[in-house]
């Protein structure tokens, strides 16, 4: 300092203005090897400048002896566990409200005098109704049914349904008439939408409540012990035969195991060596492979079968390419593609995506009907009066048409006759008996005629999605629609729908009842009392009378009591008979297609099919023009669920030098074909997972230059115990098909984060069974036995300790005189 003193600080606390002649410093205070280096510079350098320059460069380099900073790669994203993915969520699901789209506005409906609009909320579908006599709403398969409802209604979805883009269809009545109208709503955050605690949502998806869940879990541990406790070690002797059946099975299973692999083995006999390839073939495929290549985009099957011939001349190469390839499909995993490849470069890519399975109807009648009710007239005549002569009441038959019950005989219905007393006593001149005739007949309440149906058959079609991209066009998407053994050709392509197996559906056999206009599901375990053969017959009233009465003769009059069905009720009172329905196994829907109304069902879930795609076309292989651009992909989040239809689905960005490209995408055995601009372009990849963290390394590449991102994230689970018994009891599934079990490896390590709240749970769980078992199940009932002696024994001796103070006081009231006693009275 120029004042003679030294100045320590730290090197974050030095001032630049005191280190303004930075040779003398560096000269006086670095250690003499260094000075000798200086000394021993080269002549050329001892320019100003240079030696400004080149000692401004070693003080640099020099004036602190620090260690070189790693190298950062801002590339990698970065593993550190779950809780890092577990901030990012909840920083994501904080955010979204302020990036989220603009809700859409609210959906009117009328019907007459009512009216309702339906509208998606952050907190559920919010739905106002006036004048309406009941709704039934459906999102996907939960649906929610209201009798009277309230003038506004906010309707909370369950997670599994709004963790995806739903539909929501609408169901309104208002007593006469029946209106449905359908709208989509967009996906919401999983967590958000988890308020229960004793479920599945709750239990196996522990990265949205932590406490909640690990809470949860220590208590329904806590409850099966306490249950298997009571089970086998009540003091009923119920646990040694529990124990010796159990033990039993478990003899037979093993027994059972070790038989059938016996006899597997003898079957099988000694293993013969598989006949190897001759080695001169090797070279030929080899030739063919380099000629053409066809690549799998899906870990879907695949069968091929191909061939490639090039004719060369002087300007021009042109080859024609003929390949056919089987694909299997399913609706897990439903999308597929491959690729045709010509040394090296992407020539095609044609990709397939399963869209939904259709089911139509052929009907086939049962009956037609109209809506009646049923009335009886009778008439009572004397012997020998109007139609009582001769046989009486034994020339009468269900069919006949009796001229006293003229008023009825104009409806459909049935005639009985039943002997009466006669003579002067019952209005009679003859001692004969008389004549009570009457007739049952169904009078229509309305012009309708009903068709009862059901489907002998159901023709399949299946709804697919063709996406062809071809080196240097535009992707072109068509949707096809594939009927088994019927090709569909699409430009120099040809698919065929080969084989189609579906799950055994019980549902597929219901019965139908519509009026020309609706469609209902029959429910009824009885039939009509109107049973007609064809729609004239009924619209003419010429139809059988099957009655549902229980009519007794009372001398003049008759007593019938019968039982009305209002077939209108299936139409305006019962909505869930009404179609759509869409329970989780099924959807049927409306057919307006053809000139009669018909029934469509879909199936969702486990349906396979084959498809036989055959390619036949030319390229002219001179005209390709090679690129190496450089497309580039930005790391993404990935969400949806696990084990599940709908799959996981991760929105990508792609970026790329030129204005348009095709980038491939690869992420560990899965391929896309995306497009790429330079303003960058959105797609979405949908994969299919059976576990809860994903981190996958992709690469993408519109050339030979391949980029790298990452694709990371937690799937949540969203099957539910309800949804499987329901269609367990239901017969549209078995308990093999239903049996999957969650990711307990991200529970762990869920509960690995939590520490400390995880021990001390245990540590409670602990203690509340050895609490329990040394306290309550050991000596609960006795220990409740003595406390409810004991309180008894309390309140047995207070109430005759008030008895004997109430009898003192009456007899002290007894020795004194009137006086005292007015006075005490008083004072009382």
């Amino acid at each position: 300092m120029p004042n003679r003193r030294t100045t320590k600080r730290p090197i974050n606390h030095l001032v630049p203005l005191e280190l303004d002649d930075p040779r003398q410093e560096r000269t006086a205070l670095e250690p003499p090897e260094l000075q000798c280096e200086d000394s021993n510079a080269p002549e050329e350098s001892s320019s100003p400048p240079a030696v400004d320059t080149q000692l401004e460069e070693e003080s640099r380099e020099r004036h602190y002896n620090l260690r070189r900073r790693p190298r950062v790669d801002y590339d990698m994203l970065h593993r550190g566990g779950i809780l890092p993915i577990l901030c990012l969520m909840a920083l994501l699901t904080l955010c979204q409200g302020t990036f989220a789209n603009p809700a859409k506005p609210p959906i009117t409906l009328r019907i007459g005098s009512a009216t309702g609009t339906i509208q998606c909320t952050k907190e559920g579908v919010s739905i106002t109704a006036t004048n309406v006599a009941s709704y039934e709403l459906c999102a996907e398969h939960y649906c929610v049914l209201r009798e009277k409802p309230p003038t506004k209604e906010t309707i909370r979805l369950p997670p599994e349904i709004t963790l995806h883009s739903h539909r929501i269809h609408w169901k309104v009545s208002n007593g006469e008439k029946l209106k449905t109208i359908e709208t989509s709503c967009p996906a919401s955050p999983f967590c958000s939408r988890v308020e229960c605690w004793f479920c599945t949502a709750n239990v196996f998806n522990p990265e949205c409540q932590p406490r909640t869940a690990i809470i949860t879990m220590a208590l329904i541990i806590y409850l099966a012990v306490a249950l298997i406790y009571t089970i086998c070690y009540i003091p009923l002797v119920i646990g040694l035969p529990c124990r010796l059946f159990l033990h039993g099975c478990q003899v037979l299973m093993t027994t059972a195991w070790w038989s059938v692999r016996a006899m597997g083995q003898i079957l099988r006999g000694p293993r013969r060596r598989r006949h190897q390839p001759r080695p001169e073939f090797i070279p030929l495929i080899l030739i063919f492979a380099l000629l053409c290549t066809v690549q799998c985009c899906q870990d879907v099957d695949i069968l091929e079968h191909k061939t490639m011939v090039c004719t060369k001349s002087t300007h021009r190469s042109l080859c024609k390419i003929d390949a056919t390839e089987l694909i299997k499909l399913n609706t897990f995993n439903k999308e597929a593609c491959f690729r045709l490849y010509h040394q090296g470069h992407l020539v095609r890519e044609i990709r397939l995506q399963w869209i939904q399975l259709k089911l139509t109807c052929e009907k086939e009648t049962t009956m037609f009907t109209r809506y009646t009710q049923q009335h009886v007239f009778d008439s009572k005549r004397c012997s020998e009066a109007g139609s009582c002569r001769n046989l009486k009441c034994s020339a009468v038959n269900t069919t006949s048409l009796v001229k006293e019950l003229e008023p009825a005989n104009e409806y459909p219905g049935l005639t009985f006759c039943s002997e009466s007393c006669g003579g002067p006593g019952c209005g009679g001149w003859y001692w004969d008996s008389g004549c009570l005739f009457y007739r049952i007949y169904a009078k229509p309440l309305s012009k309708d005629i009903f068709e009862i149906f059901r489907c002998s058959r159901w023709n399949e079609e299946v709804l697919m999605e063709v996406s062809v991209t071809t080196y240097g066009s535009k992707t072109k998407r068509t949707t096809v629609t594939l009927v088994p053994s019927i090709p569909q050709v699409i430009e120099s392509m040809k698919l065929t729908l080969t084989s189609l197996t579906i799950p055994p559906t019980p549902a597929l056999q219901s019965y139908f009842i519509t009026e020309g206009r609706n469609i209902a599901l029959w429910k009824n375990t009885y039939s009509p009392t109107l049973r007609c053969t064809s729609r004239q017959e009924a619209e003419k009233l010429q139809c059988d009378m099957h009655p549902t009465c229980s009519c007794q003769p009372a001398e003049t009059k008759v007593n019938c009591v019968c039982t009305n069905y209002n077939l209108m009720d299936d139409f305006t009172a019962h909505l869930e008979n009404r179609l759509p329905i869409r329970p989780p196994w099924i959807t049927f829907e409306e057919s307006h297609s053809d000139p009669d109304i018909s029934v469509q069902a879909t199936i969702p879930n486990l349906s396979t099919a084959e498809v036989l795609v055959t390619v036949n076309d030319e390229f002219d292989m001179t005209v390709k023009e090679v690129t190496d651009s450089i497309c580039k992909v930005e790391s993404t989040e990935i969400a949806g669920c696990y084990h599940c239809p709908q799959g996981a689905v991760a929105e990508i960005i792609c970026t790329s030098e030129e204005d348009e490209a095709v980038a491939e995408i690869r992420c560990e055995g899965y391929t896309f074909a995306v497009p790429c601009t330079s303003e960058g372009a959105s797609s979405s990849l949908r994969f299919n997972f059976q576990y809860a963290q994903i981190h996958l390394s992709c690469t993408s590449a519109c050339g030979t230059t391949k980029t790298t991102f990452k694709i990371s994230g937690i799937l949540h689970w969203t099957r539910t115990i309800y949804t499987t018994a329901e269609r367990i009891l239901a017969g549209e599934s078995n308990i093999y098909n239903e049996i999957v079990f969650p990711d307990f490896g991200h529970i762990a390590e869920v509960l690995k984060g939590w520490v400390k709240f995880t021990v001390a749970s245990a540590l409670l769980l602990v203690i509340a069974i050895a609490t329990g078992y040394f306290f309550l199940w050991s000596y609960g009932l006795r220990t409740c036995l003595f406390i409810l002696r004991k309180g008894l024994k309390i309140l047995r001796k207070t109430l005759i300790t008030l008895f004997r103070v109430l009898l003192d006081a009456g007899r002290q009231l007894r020795k004194q005189s009137p006086r005292s006693r007015l006075h005490a009275y008083k004072e009382l």
